[in-house]
């Protein structure tokens, strides 16, 4: 067997090799991955577990605020009347029209089931809350910093204003006494001169 013969085998056997690792590799996250099998919910009678357990796209936030809305305002006639529920739009709707019911299916959800997009919606819930609160701190802070230079501004305007006034005044008293100063002196030489005239 020459050299190009055993390279020829070798490459051969690293694709054989890649491959079969890479088939093992994807067997075993197949069988990591369970699919969810969602049952049909009644949406005007399940509770908020069954309805997150079995709804794509519904955490427990939202599968709350579906059983407070329907406290609040009664049964839901179809199945399009969820869009009501303060975020839920159609596109969740659309999503889940398989499972959707107003009049039949799971009322109580099963213990035994796990609904692998929760974990991922209370952690985006989580994350999504986070990120409002910083942007609400952030706002805050910048508002706080805004009446302060506000503020400081009109303190600085006002110490300006009571400067220039002050420094007007004594503009004012400096000119008055000026001018009292050059009427003395003018009286002075006008009687200096009468003085003058009657002494000749």
């Amino acid at each position: 067997m020459n050299t190009f013969q055993r390279t020829g085998v070798l490459d051969t056997n690293k694709v054989w090799t890649k491959s079969i690792g890479f088939l093992l590799l994807l067997s075993f996250m197949l069988i990591l991955v369970k699919p969810v099998m969602a049952d049909v919910v009644n949406i005007n009678k399940a509770d908020a577990k069954a309805l997150q357990m079995n709804l794509e796209g519904i955490g427990p936030v939202k599968a709350e605020a579906i059983v407070n809305y329907r406290k609040k305002n009664g049964s839901f006639k179809s199945v399009d009347d969820l869009q009501n529920v303060p975020g839920i739009g159609k596109e969740t709707i659309l999503k889940n029209s398989k499972n959707l019911s107003t009049s039949r299916g799971l009322v109580k959800a099963a213990e035994s089931k796990l609904k692998v997009s929760d974990n991922k919606d209370t952690k985006a819930l989580a994350k999504k809350t986070k990120v409002e609160t910083d942007l609400k701190d952030e706002k805050s802070l910048k508002d706080k910093s805004d009446k302060a230079n506000k503020k400081l501004k009109k303190d600085k305007s006002v110490k300006k204003v009571k400067a220039d006034k002050n420094s007007l005044k004594n503009r004012t008293d400096e000119e008055l006494k000026e001018e009292k100063l050059k009427k003395s002196k003018a009286k002075a030489k006008a009687k200096a001169k009468a003085k003058a005239k009657q002494d000749k």
